[in-house]
């Protein structure tokens, strides 16, 4: 398993590792993820606050899942 700080990478490696995701839902929820960890807006109202996501082995995170 691997762990991915999402907040560090920068946009077009964040733009990659979003294409690279073999499910919509979980590009969808890693976009929203990397935006809030940046400060900005989620894409949607509607959109999952999270601060962490596990999806196969590799588990991306956000400054806010370890405070």
């Amino acid at each position: 398993m691997r762990t991915l700080d999402i907040s560090s990478a920068s946009a077009p490696i964040a733009e990659q590792i979003l294409y690279d995701q073999p499910w919509e839902g979980t590009a969808w929820n890693l976009a929203n993820l990397y935006l809030l960890s940046l400060g900005a807006d989620a894409i949607a109202d509607e959109a999952p606050r999270l601060v962490g996501l596990s999806e196969e082995t590799t588990c991306f995170v956000s400054p806010g899942y370890f405070g």
